[in-house]
Protein backbone atom coordinates (compact mmCIF):
# COMPACT_ATOMS: atom_id res chain seq x y z
CA UNK A 1 0.00 0.00 0.00
CA UNK A 2 1.59 3.16 -0.90
CA UNK A 3 2.33 5.33 1.87
CA UNK A 4 0.73 8.56 2.66
CA UNK A 5 1.02 12.22 2.52
CA UNK A 6 1.76 12.99 6.43
CA UNK A 7 2.29 16.36 6.25
CA UNK A 8 4.30 17.50 9.50
CA UNK A 9 5.88 14.65 11.28
CA UNK A 10 3.69 12.54 13.89
CA UNK A 11 6.84 10.36 15.03
CA UNK A 12 10.72 11.15 15.84
CA UNK A 13 12.22 9.11 12.88
CA UNK A 14 12.67 9.07 9.17
CA UNK A 15 13.44 12.84 9.27
CA UNK A 16 10.50 14.10 11.19
CA UNK A 17 10.78 15.11 14.63
CA UNK A 18 6.88 14.99 15.89
CA UNK A 19 6.02 18.79 14.22
CA UNK A 20 2.48 18.01 14.43
CA UNK A 21 3.50 17.51 18.63
CA UNK A 22 4.97 20.67 18.76
CA UNK A 23 3.02 23.08 17.03
CA UNK A 24 -0.01 21.61 19.43
CA UNK A 25 1.97 21.94 22.79
CA UNK A 26 2.77 25.19 21.14
CA UNK A 27 -0.50 26.01 20.49
CA UNK A 28 -1.91 24.83 24.05
CA UNK A 29 0.20 27.53 25.14
CA UNK A 30 -1.94 30.85 23.84
CA UNK A 31 -0.79 34.32 24.27
CA UNK A 32 1.61 32.60 27.13
CA UNK A 33 -1.33 31.06 29.43
CA UNK A 34 -1.65 27.26 29.31
CA UNK A 35 -5.17 26.33 27.92
CA UNK A 36 -4.38 22.32 29.04
CA UNK A 37 -3.13 20.39 31.82
CA UNK A 38 -0.55 18.12 32.00
CA UNK A 39 -2.49 14.57 30.45
CA UNK A 40 -5.24 16.31 28.37
CA UNK A 41 -2.47 18.07 26.51
CA UNK A 42 -0.78 14.88 25.88
CA UNK A 43 -3.82 13.41 25.25
CA UNK A 44 -4.26 15.85 22.30
CA UNK A 45 -0.93 16.59 21.02
CA UNK A 46 0.72 13.65 22.13
CA UNK A 47 3.60 12.62 23.68
CA UNK A 48 6.55 10.27 22.61
CA UNK A 49 5.78 7.03 21.66
CA UNK A 50 1.83 7.91 21.14
CA UNK A 51 0.47 9.76 17.99
CA UNK A 52 -2.54 11.95 20.14
CA UNK A 53 -5.30 13.09 18.65
CA UNK A 54 -3.63 15.53 16.39
CA UNK A 55 -1.94 12.96 15.32
CA UNK A 56 -4.55 10.08 14.57
CA UNK A 57 -4.62 10.64 10.46
CA UNK A 58 -1.14 9.11 10.06
CA UNK A 59 -1.49 6.17 12.56
CA UNK A 60 -1.63 2.99 10.06
CA UNK A 61 -5.13 1.39 10.04
CA UNK A 62 -6.99 4.44 10.28
CA UNK A 63 -7.01 5.11 6.09
CA UNK A 64 -6.54 8.72 6.42
CA UNK A 65 -2.93 8.80 5.21
CA UNK A 66 -3.72 9.01 1.39
CA UNK A 67 -6.59 11.26 2.03
CA UNK A 68 -6.62 14.72 0.50
CA UNK A 69 -9.00 16.52 2.73
CA UNK A 70 -7.39 15.27 5.69
CA UNK A 71 -4.58 16.97 4.47
CA UNK A 72 -5.16 19.40 2.43
CA UNK A 73 -3.35 18.27 -0.34
CA UNK A 74 -4.34 17.91 -4.23
CA UNK A 75 -4.96 21.53 -4.84
CA UNK A 76 -2.53 22.30 -7.29
CA UNK A 77 -2.90 24.96 -10.09
CA UNK A 78 -0.15 26.38 -12.40
CA UNK A 79 -0.80 29.57 -14.86
CA UNK A 80 0.00 27.50 -18.56
CA UNK A 81 -2.07 26.14 -21.84
CA UNK A 82 -2.79 22.24 -20.51
CA UNK A 83 -2.06 22.02 -17.17
CA UNK A 84 -3.89 18.61 -16.09
CA UNK A 85 -6.00 20.64 -13.33
CA UNK A 86 -8.12 23.35 -13.76
CA UNK A 87 -8.11 26.37 -10.98
CA UNK A 88 -11.94 26.03 -10.16
CA UNK A 89 -11.28 22.07 -9.57
CA UNK A 90 -8.04 23.11 -7.59
CA UNK A 91 -9.80 25.61 -5.20
CA UNK A 92 -12.47 22.34 -4.78
CA UNK A 93 -10.42 20.34 -3.34
CA UNK A 94 -8.77 23.06 -0.81
CA UNK A 95 -12.30 23.56 -0.16
CA UNK A 96 -12.85 20.35 0.55
CA UNK A 97 -9.98 20.55 3.22
CA UNK A 98 -11.81 23.78 5.28
CA UNK A 99 -15.50 22.10 4.83
CA UNK A 100 -13.72 19.23 6.47
CA UNK A 101 -11.50 21.34 9.56
CA UNK A 102 -15.02 23.21 9.68
CA UNK A 103 -17.13 19.60 10.48
CA UNK A 104 -14.90 18.06 12.51
CA UNK A 105 -14.62 21.74 14.94
CA UNK A 106 -18.66 21.64 14.72
CA UNK A 107 -18.36 17.34 15.56
CA UNK A 108 -16.65 18.34 18.96
CA UNK A 109 -18.87 20.54 19.75
CA UNK A 110 -21.45 18.40 19.34
CA UNK A 111 -19.80 15.47 21.65
CA UNK A 112 -19.39 17.80 24.11
CA UNK A 113 -22.61 17.63 25.65
CA UNK A 114 -22.36 14.55 26.86
CA UNK A 115 -19.38 14.87 29.58
CA UNK A 116 -21.03 16.80 31.88
CA UNK A 117 -24.71 15.57 33.71
CA UNK A 118 -26.63 17.57 36.60
CA UNK A 119 -26.78 15.74 39.53
CA UNK A 120 -29.69 15.20 42.18
CA UNK A 121 -29.14 19.01 43.09
CA UNK A 122 -29.46 20.21 39.74
CA UNK A 123 -25.99 21.28 39.25
CA UNK A 124 -23.75 20.69 36.21
CA UNK A 125 -20.74 18.16 37.09
CA UNK A 126 -18.16 16.61 34.93
CA UNK A 127 -18.73 12.90 34.70
CA UNK A 128 -15.87 11.18 36.04
CA UNK A 129 -16.58 7.81 33.75
CA UNK A 130 -16.01 10.15 30.19
CA UNK A 131 -12.55 10.73 31.09
CA UNK A 132 -9.62 9.42 29.98
CA UNK A 133 -6.77 8.54 32.90
CA UNK A 134 -3.03 7.23 32.60
CA UNK A 135 -4.47 3.59 32.92
CA UNK A 136 -7.34 3.90 30.05
CA UNK A 137 -6.19 6.52 27.29
CA UNK A 138 -8.45 7.60 24.26
CA UNK A 139 -7.90 5.16 22.02
CA UNK A 140 -8.42 7.52 18.67
CA UNK A 141 -9.14 4.76 16.65
CA UNK A 142 -12.40 6.59 14.44
CA UNK A 143 -15.18 5.07 16.77
CA UNK A 144 -17.12 6.42 19.72
CA UNK A 145 -15.05 6.28 23.27
CA UNK A 146 -15.85 7.90 26.01
CA UNK A 147 -17.28 11.81 25.70
CA UNK A 148 -14.17 13.63 26.12
CA UNK A 149 -12.04 11.39 24.04
CA UNK A 150 -14.57 11.76 21.19
CA UNK A 151 -14.15 15.76 21.43
CA UNK A 152 -10.30 15.55 21.26
CA UNK A 153 -10.83 13.33 18.51
CA UNK A 154 -12.56 15.39 16.37
CA UNK A 155 -10.47 18.21 17.33
CA UNK A 156 -7.30 16.65 16.45
CA UNK A 157 -8.08 15.84 12.81
CA UNK A 158 -9.32 19.53 12.32
CA UNK A 159 -5.66 20.48 13.92
CA UNK A 160 -3.84 18.30 11.99
CA UNK A 161 -5.70 19.06 8.81
CA UNK A 162 -5.32 22.65 9.77
CA UNK A 163 -1.68 22.57 10.25
CA UNK A 164 -0.61 20.96 6.47
CA UNK A 165 -2.85 23.50 5.47
CA UNK A 166 0.29 26.17 6.28
CA UNK A 167 3.02 23.14 5.26
CA UNK A 168 1.65 22.53 2.13
CA UNK A 169 -0.17 25.46 0.66
CA UNK A 170 2.26 28.63 -0.25
CA UNK A 171 -0.20 30.66 2.11
CA UNK A 172 2.85 31.73 4.35
CA UNK A 173 5.74 30.73 1.94
CA UNK A 174 8.41 32.61 -0.53
CA UNK A 175 9.59 30.65 -3.63
CA UNK A 176 12.88 30.36 -4.41
CA UNK A 177 14.38 33.78 -5.81
CA UNK A 178 17.79 32.36 -6.72
CA UNK A 179 15.58 30.31 -10.01
CA UNK A 180 12.68 31.20 -12.16
CA UNK A 181 9.24 30.77 -10.75
CA UNK A 182 8.07 27.63 -12.04
CA UNK A 183 6.34 24.24 -11.33
CA UNK A 184 8.74 23.08 -9.17
CA UNK A 185 9.01 26.47 -7.50
CA UNK A 186 5.23 28.09 -7.71
CA UNK A 187 5.08 31.48 -6.49
CA UNK A 188 4.43 31.67 -2.49
CA UNK A 189 2.23 34.70 -0.61
CA UNK A 190 4.36 35.55 1.80
CA UNK A 191 1.19 35.85 4.22
CA UNK A 192 2.50 37.05 7.92
CA UNK A 193 -0.76 35.91 9.55
CA UNK A 194 -2.98 32.99 10.02
CA UNK A 195 -5.48 32.49 6.96
CA UNK A 196 -8.89 34.10 8.25
CA UNK A 197 -10.59 31.89 5.01
CA UNK A 198 -9.62 29.16 7.72
CA UNK A 199 -11.00 30.56 10.69
CA UNK A 200 -14.54 29.64 11.53
CA UNK A 201 -14.96 33.06 12.95
CA UNK A 202 -14.82 34.10 8.96
CA UNK A 203 -17.07 31.84 7.65
CA UNK A 204 -18.02 33.95 4.64
CA UNK A 205 -13.89 34.91 3.64
CA UNK A 206 -13.35 34.77 -0.07
CA UNK A 207 -11.07 32.25 -0.96
CA UNK A 208 -7.19 33.91 -1.40
CA UNK A 209 -6.33 34.70 -4.90
CA UNK A 210 -3.26 32.46 -6.10
CA UNK A 211 -3.51 30.07 -3.03
CA UNK A 212 -2.59 26.35 -3.93
CA UNK A 213 -1.12 23.27 -2.70
CA UNK A 214 0.53 20.19 -3.57
CA UNK A 215 -0.45 17.07 -5.92
CA UNK A 216 0.24 13.81 -4.15
CA UNK A 217 -1.18 10.56 -5.37
CA UNK A 218 1.43 8.01 -3.88
CA UNK A 219 4.58 7.02 -3.09
CA UNK A 220 7.65 7.08 -4.49
CA UNK A 221 6.83 10.66 -5.47
CA UNK A 222 9.18 11.10 -8.52
CA UNK A 223 6.60 8.63 -10.06
CA UNK A 224 3.03 10.11 -9.29
CA UNK A 225 1.60 13.35 -10.84
CA UNK A 226 2.99 13.79 -14.02
CA UNK A 227 1.79 14.51 -17.53
CA UNK A 228 2.44 15.51 -20.74
CA UNK A 229 6.10 14.68 -22.07
CA UNK A 230 8.71 14.70 -19.16
CA UNK A 231 5.99 17.34 -17.40
CA UNK A 232 5.31 17.26 -13.49
CA UNK A 233 2.04 19.04 -11.92
CA UNK A 234 2.79 21.18 -8.88
CA UNK A 235 4.05 18.10 -6.38
CA UNK A 236 3.53 17.92 -2.86
CA UNK A 237 7.31 17.45 -2.53
CA UNK A 238 7.77 20.74 -4.38
CA UNK A 239 5.68 22.76 -1.80
CA UNK A 240 5.80 20.95 1.66
CA UNK A 241 7.74 22.10 4.64
CA UNK A 242 6.82 19.30 6.83
CA UNK A 243 10.76 19.19 8.07
CA UNK A 244 13.26 21.71 8.41
CA UNK A 245 15.46 19.76 5.79
CA UNK A 246 12.53 19.96 3.41
CA UNK A 247 13.66 22.18 0.17
CA UNK A 248 10.97 24.89 0.54
CA UNK A 249 11.39 24.65 4.20
CA UNK A 250 14.88 25.35 3.90
CA UNK A 251 14.44 29.04 2.39
CA UNK A 252 13.44 32.13 3.47
CA UNK A 253 12.66 31.31 7.10
CA UNK A 254 9.69 29.14 5.44
CA UNK A 255 9.82 26.48 8.26
CA UNK A 256 9.74 28.68 10.85
CA UNK A 257 7.26 30.92 9.55
CA UNK A 258 4.41 28.15 8.41
CA UNK A 259 5.68 26.23 12.15
CA UNK A 260 4.80 29.62 13.82
CA UNK A 261 1.28 29.92 12.05
CA UNK A 262 0.51 27.00 12.03
CA UNK A 263 0.11 26.97 16.03
CA UNK A 264 -1.41 30.30 16.44
CA UNK A 265 -3.90 28.98 14.10
CA UNK A 266 -4.73 25.86 16.15
CA UNK A 267 -4.78 27.89 19.10
CA UNK A 268 -7.11 30.01 17.97
CA UNK A 269 -9.17 27.11 17.21
CA UNK A 270 -9.11 26.06 20.47
CA UNK A 271 -10.26 29.49 21.59
CA UNK A 272 -13.36 29.31 19.50
CA UNK A 273 -14.71 25.69 20.62
CA UNK A 274 -14.72 27.08 24.24
CA UNK A 275 -16.27 29.87 22.94
CA UNK A 276 -18.68 27.78 20.94
CA UNK A 277 -19.48 25.50 23.42
CA UNK A 278 -20.64 28.22 25.62
CA UNK A 279 -22.87 29.41 23.33
CA UNK A 280 -24.11 25.77 22.54
CA UNK A 281 -24.61 24.92 26.38
CA UNK A 282 -25.58 28.47 28.13
CA UNK A 283 -24.02 29.11 31.41
CA UNK A 284 -23.11 26.55 34.09
CA UNK A 285 -23.38 23.54 31.76
CA UNK A 286 -20.61 25.13 29.34
CA UNK A 287 -18.66 26.02 31.75
CA UNK A 288 -18.32 22.83 33.43
CA UNK A 289 -17.87 21.29 29.97
CA UNK A 290 -14.97 23.61 29.29
CA UNK A 291 -13.68 23.00 32.91
CA UNK A 292 -13.95 19.13 32.13
CA UNK A 293 -12.03 19.77 28.65
CA UNK A 294 -9.08 21.84 30.11
CA UNK A 295 -8.72 19.46 33.07
CA UNK A 296 -7.45 15.94 33.39
CA UNK A 297 -10.30 15.15 36.10
CA UNK A 298 -13.59 15.29 37.07
CA UNK A 299 -13.21 16.11 40.61
CA UNK A 300 -10.71 19.60 39.54
CA UNK A 301 -13.87 21.22 38.39
CA UNK A 302 -15.75 22.99 40.85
Amino acid sequence: MAVGSTGFGTVRALGQDAEHEHITRQAMNHGGVPLLEPLTLGELAGRNGTFGAVGAPDRPGRDLMSSEENHCDGGDWYDESGYPQSKANAQKRLEACRAYIFARLNDAVSAAGALVEQNTSGKWVVRADQMPTVSSPCPYSGKKSLAKCNVLENVGLALHAAQDFYSHSNWADRADTSKAVARDNPPGLGNGVPAPWLDPRTPDTAFPAGLISGCYEGFPEWSNCNYGFFKSRVKHGYLNKDTPGKDRARINGNFNQVFNLAALDSGNKWVWLESRINETYPGPQGRAIVCGLRKDAAVSCP
